[in-house]
Order: C-alpha cells, then structure tokens, then sequence
C-alpha cells in the first residue's frame, strides 16, 4: 500500500499484515518502535526494538544489519513514525514501512502487546 503525500511515497502496512509479516519472515524483518523510553515500558510489541525518534537520525547505524531487509516503524498512533520512514530511506533502508495507527491499533486488533 501506498500514501501519497507531500510529494513523497510511503509504504504504509496495518496492524494485521505487519503482525503477520513479522510472523513469516522472522529475524528477516525488524520491527523498530520510535516512541519514548516510557511509552516503551508501558505497552510494546514482543521483540520490537526501541530507538526513540529524538535519536533515530545517529542511532540508525545500530539496525544496519537491516538495510536491505523488511524494517517495519511503529509508534503511538502513526505519525512519528511517518517521520521515522523518511529518516531510514534517506539513509538507505531499502523496505521501510509505516504500521499504520500504531501501537493504539495494534491494541485494538487484539495483537499480542507485552508491558
């Protein structure tokens, strides 16, 4: 899926396909979560990575192993994380996508969320 808008492409993925996704493609996709420390420990997606978007732009060498793989960018609702995709395609992430509607979603689809 595609969002056009403001003049550039963002793949977009709902709670479900990226549960899924994540599921068949194992330690071949990251899911990486942008929200804060303390967003984090309240409620998270089992096996999410935590970089907050306040330091994503110098910490993306720490998922480099990934460039070329399924990086999938969740926060709380998904706009942080619509940043988050500009910041790795710019900095060469090849497969980046926006979990649309965020942790909140994923919440309400009745995923799995840890605390």
């Amino acid at each position: 899926m595609f969002f056009f808008g403001g003049g550039s492409n963002l793949n977009e993925m709902d709670v479900k396909q990226v549960h899924e996704a994540i599921q068949a493609k194992g330690k071949d996709a990251l899911l990486l979560d942008v929200r804060s420390e303390g967003e984090y420990a309240q409620a998270r997606v089992e096996g999410s990575k935590l970089i907050s978007l306040a330091i994503l732009a110098y910490k993306h060498e720490d998922i480099k192993d990934y460039k070329d793989k399924d990086v999938y960018i969740i926060c709380r609702s998904g706009q942080r994380s619509r940043s988050a995709c500009d910041i790795l395609t710019k900095a060469g992430f090849t497969s980046v996508y926006n979990v649309t509607g965020g942790i909140m979603s994923w919440g309400r689809a009745g995923l799995p969320v840890a605390s």
